[in-house]
């Protein structure tokens, strides 16, 4: 992977999936808002873990090549530095293409050396970038959590509300449905129109009392069961 990819995927993975991601605005009293926004910055946070990856094993693969590269420049030099040491200046060709090869490995060391700095700057902005994205999830899944018990609290009260509404019509109906407060008022009535009806036969005894020919024919009654007072005292002479 080049430089310019290397840092173009940096780029993609804090501007694209930080800066607008982490900016977005949400309805943060929505559970479907947050519950879709969750499951964003989980997407983002698996590409840009992706991106760790990668950084990781280019960084590998740079310093592997630099040891390379680096033990073959110290051959190269030994090389080099024997034929043009040996006295012998028919032999001193031979060290030109030597020379050639080292230059070129010269030149890649220099570019392993940029790549690897590059690198560990992505790899440090990637695992940041991260970061941030891991904490903004985990922030979302808690508030995620509290919306849900709000909602489901919401559901129990309302839920209770209606189970009390639903007895309290119950404790409130007699038989066929009826109040008992109407239930009550009848009965009241009945027993209203009970004392009247009481007071007025009362009314009618104290009347019938006090009428003569009652009265008259209570007499005669009395009369004709008591015994005559003569024949009391006749009973009461033979006795003795």
């Amino acid at each position: 992977m080049s430089l310019g990819t290397l840092l173009g995927k940096l780029r993609i993975a804090t501007l694209s999936n930080l800066n607008t991601l982490l900016d977005r605005v949400i309805d943060l009293n929505s559970i479907g808002a947050v519950e879709q926004y969750v499951r964003d910055l989980e997407a983002s946070a698996s590409k840009v873990d992706e991106a760790v990856t990668d950084a990781i094993a280019n960084g590998r693969l740079y310093q592997k090549e630099k040891l390379q590269k680096t033990s073959r420049a110290t051959q190269l030099e030994k090389v080099i530095r024997d034929i043009l040491g040996d006295d012998d200046p028919s032999n001193d060709a031979a060290a030109t293409p030597k020379a050639k090869e080292l230059a070129g490995i010269r030149t890649r060391l220099g570019e392993l050396e940029e790549l690897i700095t590059a690198n560990i700057e992505a790899k440090t902005g990637i695992e940041q970038a991260l970061a941030a994205l891991n904490s903004r999830t985990e922030e979302m899944k808690a508030r995620l959590e509290r919306l849900r018990s709000t909602d489901s609290t919401a559901k129990a009260k309302e839920e209770a509300a209606a189970a009390l509404k639903m007895a309290r019509g119950h404790l409130e109906s007699g038989p066929g449905g009826q109040s008992v407060d109407s239930a009550l008022q009848r009965a009241q009535a009945r027993g209203e129109q009970a004392n009247v009806g009481l007071e007025r036969e009362l009314e009618r005894t104290k009347d019938a009392a006090g009428n003569p020919e009652v009265d008259q024919a209570v007499s005669d009654i009395l009369s004709e069961f008591r015994p005559a007072k003569t024949e009391k005292r006749t009973a009461a002479g033979g006795k003795r």
